[in-house]
């Protein structure tokens, strides 16, 4: 008898090796993504491209009595000719584009502005209304506007439905699927079937549609989407020129990307004046979005203020501390609670030597003794394979270059000898410091092989069909690697590249398996508003509950262009190997560990380094009192962040992209919401030169290069701040310490951690400890856009000289001690100390230890060819 899988897999015998479609797209899809690939490297005309589309759609299906019929709409809501922005958006990418870079929400005109032509397009907004928050009334299902040169869908077959007061459309009921929720086009509502969709969002600005599962999921979300454009009207008073306008579905319908299918769970708290709201929520069933969930306000003209009201920051502090204070106190006290609480998480027995580890647990001073579900997460697809199997792949994975095998033999652990297939010159650090973390507990370790990823990238990248589809695909790895990875070299080589790898990681139906969506370029219009140096207000005064470690590439295929580990010059994995990784990006299959830079000490990543006695002090040397510190943003580092496969693109890696937007010469200007006068509650805004800010509150560049730049190493030192290398000491002159991603997570972290300088955090990767920490609490969480950083600086420490100048405040007439934000200061000291107690407490290398005995235990039972036998019953 064997033990059972975790929930939702199964140990169904294996099936004959079947070939399974890489792309799984339906004859229309394939269609369209083809005929756009075409016209994207053609010069047409818009409308001459729209009466191509229609045609070649139009002929690929034959018309039947489900068929859309496409007919001239009347010229009373046609659109201008011309009247289209230059750049449309195409296919499932726009739903991501306008949820996560439309207008601010405060904007007072549609985003179909005068300058651009007539407001034609359909969108949720309540029909009748005399509010002056309502620009435009539009949603009426009055004939619809046609697309240059091309026409729409005859609406006789579907069915109108109000709610609210807004008409939408829905299919008959026995209308076969695919069902698109459309929420801005030329009509809104459930759409069966691409074909019929596409001619309602294609050419539409900033469209706004997603694919749901049935009819009743798109009538329940369009109705939450309706309910929420009430709440806005009744909740937002009119604010000067940045109102709040229900015309812009982007405000209305996805605040953040909260556009979803079934079971969305739209919320939005009541607030008023500059603070639109404090956070948008998204229930756990549906947990694709673009960005996390989000605090917000609402800035107003430069010269408008607010009525009292507290600020998003506090709020985050508060709920943060909260939630860290349930997870310790929900920590099972005794063994007899551990093993209840991981029956009831995980549906089975904890493995063999549970009781060993509560133990040692027990022993350290172990605050966090249950929350092990990531790594759970990183082991649960290897329940689909045998022991034997896993042995034999550990083994496998282990003669590739940049992998090295730690082996537990007789309670030692050594690093084990093995034929490599290729010349391999990695030095295993990363394996010696795991080893290093064992050494407590070896003994107690059965004989096994950890397969250890000597490089910093994520390494395995396993199709979406061999993930959902085990069984039908090759399992039997005993020709080794010749069926197993065919032609694999160590490196791209110029085949391939991680993108078109990890991008098959995705769904069959996910923009990012779409040719045309996967390869949009970087400069696509949303792209630079969203990753660029031009910020869009809203964007600038939002804050992130969380780093971005749940950013789906898959949903938005178009920002893997911003992330430097899509560039990486490593060929990445295909097959189910174990691979222990130090970090994992969404996407990847690694199983996480500690760095070795964490546990290990020394000069360069280790705070209070006492080289003399070679182990680190309680307060480093050159730490510095609170009150001293600079009250800048400081960053110092290597250009690192990706590779060169395909060249061309680093300049947009993110620590580049950080450096050119916190540059002296960036020519752009920001939103800054700020207290006036200081440590009120009395908030106005401003528009505020980036130059200027810049000088004020940044202290960043590059210390050195790695090469890969676009124009070369002259171009790279003439587009970002380069500077002299500074010891790690120097950070704790400033009160800001900005971690950021390199070629994969930053080691840098746990020693800013431990510090006493607050830590801003930007990462799209998720660490053994990322279940642990409590972003607000023991750091400041930063998107991956940055573009909050400005305002996060002005709550805590108050506004700049430019700042206050821009908005022309009568704080200029005050002392520079008096401008400071006395709360906001007290708040950022708060969080540095929170940090650091973390550091010393959960943060510790004995609670590494500890996180990778437990994960020694789990891979033990999976190493077994009797997995019931290594299961831990009282």
């Amino acid at each position: 008898m064997t033990q059972s899988p975790p929930p939702g897999r199964s140990n169904s015998s294996k099936q004959p090796e079947r070939s399974v479609s890489e792309d799984c797209l339906s004859d229309e899809e394939e269609t369209m993504n083809i005929l756009l690939s075409l016209l994207s490297s053609v010069t047409l005309s818009r409308s001459n491209a729209m009466l191509m589309m229609s045609a070649v759609l139009g002929s690929a299906r034959p018309s039947t009595p489900s068929s859309p019929i496409y007919t001239s709409s009347s010229p009373s809501s046609s659109i201008v000719q011309g009247s289209l922005a230059a750049s449309s958006t195409v296919v499932s990418g726009p739903s991501a584009a306008a949820s996560s870079r439309t207008p601010a929400l405060g904007a007072a005109s549609s985003p179909l502005t005068p300058a651009l032509g007539a407001s034609a397009y359909a969108t949720v907004s309540p029909i009748t209304t005399s509010s002056p928050l309502f620009t435009t009334a539009l949603g009426s299902l009055a004939t619809p506007a046609a697309p240059p040169g091309g026409n729409v869908p005859n609406a006789s077959q579907a069915i109108t439905r109000t709610y609210l007061g807004q008409v939408y459309e829905v299919p008959d009921a026995g209308t076969a699927g695919p069902f698109y929720l459309v929420t801005r086009g030329r009509r809104i509502g459930i759409f069966a079937a691409w074909q019929s969709t596409s001619p309602l969002v294609i050419a539409v600005s900033r469209a706004v549609f997603t694919r749901c599962p049935s009819i009743s999921a798109g009538i329940t979300a369009m109705q939450n989407t309706i309910e929420a454009a009430f709440k806005i009207q009744i909740s937002q008073p009119l604010r000067s020129t940045h109102a709040v306008s229900l015309s812009d579905p982007s405000s209305v319908a996805l605040l953040r990307g909260l556009v979803s299918t079934a079971d969305l769970a739209y919320t939005s708290h009541h607030a008023a004046g500059i603070f639109a709201g404090h956070r948008d929520q998204i229930s756990k069933s549906f947990p694709k979005n673009w960005l996390p969930d989000t605090s917000n306000f609402l800035p107003f003209s430069s010269s408008s203020t607010s009525n009292a009201i507290q600020h998003p920051i506090p709020i985050l502090m508060a709920e943060a501390e909260e939630k860290f204070r349930n997870l310790l106190s929900r920590q099972s006290k005794s063994l007899e609670h551990a093993v209840a609480e991981y029956k009831r998480r995980y549906n089975r027995n904890p493995p063999k030597g549970f009781d060993d580890w509560w133990a040692f647990a027990k022993q350290h001073n172990v605050k966090l003794v249950d929350e092990y579900d990531g790594l759970v997460e990183d082991l649960a697809p290897f329940w689909n394979l045998t022991g034997q199997e896993l042995r034999r792949r550990a083994l496998q994975v282990g003669r590739l270059p940049s992998i090295d095998l730690v082996r537990i033999q007789d309670g030692v652990a050594i690093n084990a000898n093995v034929e490599k297939i290729w010349v391999d010159t990695e030095r295993g650090h990363r394996s010696l410091g795991f080893r290093t973390m064992m050494e407590k507990f070896q003994e107690k370790l059965p004989d096994m092989y950890f397969p250890v990823n000597a490089k910093a990238e994520g390494r395995v990248l396993v199709p979406w069909e061999h993930q959902n589809y085990p069984n039908l695909t090759e399992q039997d790895s005993t020709s080794e690697f010749e069926v197993m990875l065919r032609e694999f070299s160590p490196d791209w080589s110029g085949r391939g590249n991680v993108w078109e790898a990890w991008r098959r990681t995705c769904p069959a139906d996910s923009p990012a398996r779409r040719l045309f969506s996967s390869r949009r370029g970087p400069t696509n219009e949303n792209i630079k508003v969203f990753l660029g140096p031009v910020a869009e207000a809203r964007d600038e005064v939002t804050f992130v509950e969380q780093p971005d470690t749940n950013l789906d590439f898959c949903e938005y295929p178009w920002a893997h262009y911003n992330q430097g580990h899509f560039f990486s010059d490593w060929r990445t994995i295909p097959i189910l190997y174990p691979v222990f990784s130090p970090a994992r990006a969404q996407g990847f299959s690694d199983i996480r560990i500690p760095s070795h830079y964490y546990h290990g000490q020394n000069q360069y990543y280790t705070y209070g380094w006492d080289p003399l006695n070679v182990e680190p002090k309680l307060v480093d040397d050159m730490e510095v009192p609170w009150d001293d510190k600079e009250d800048a943003i400081f960053w110092r580092g290597a250009t690192t962040g990706g590779g060169n496969s395909p060249p061309g693109f680093a300049a947009q890696y993110q620590r580049h992209r950080f450096l050119q937007m916190s540059d002296v010469r960036m020519d752009a200007n920001r939103t800054i919401a700020f207290a006036d006068p200081p440590s009120s509650t009395n908030f106005v805004s401003a528009r505020v030169s980036s130059k200027q800010l810049n000088d004020e509150i940044m202290d960043t560049a590059f210390v050195s290069s790695t090469g890969n730049y676009p124009e070369g190493e002259e171009a790279l030192r003439e587009h970002h701040r380069f500077a002299d290398s500074v010891p790690l000491g120097k950070h704790w002159s400033y009160k800001y310490l900005i971690d950021l991603d390199g070629m994969s997570y930053s080691a840098r972290f746990m020693a800013f951690l431990a510090s006493d300088s607050a830590v801003i955090k930007s990462t799209v990767y998720r660490e053994y400890f990322t279940d642990w920490i409590q972003p607000w609490l023991h750091y400041i969480p930063l998107s991956s856009s940055y573009q909050e950083i400005y305002n996060i600086h002005a709550f805590f420490s108050g506004a700049t000289q430019s700042t206050l100048e821009a908005a022309n405040s009568t704080s200029l007439q005050l002392a520079l001690h008096e401008r400071r934000s006395e709360d906001g200061d007290m708040r950022l000291r708060r969080i540095a100390r929170a940090g650091k107690q973390w550091k010393q407490t959960i943060g510790r290398t004995i609670d590494m230890e500890a996180y990778v005995y437990r994960l020694c235990l789990e891979y033990a039972r999976l190493w077994a060819d009797d997995r019931d036998s290594m299961s831990f019953t009282l």
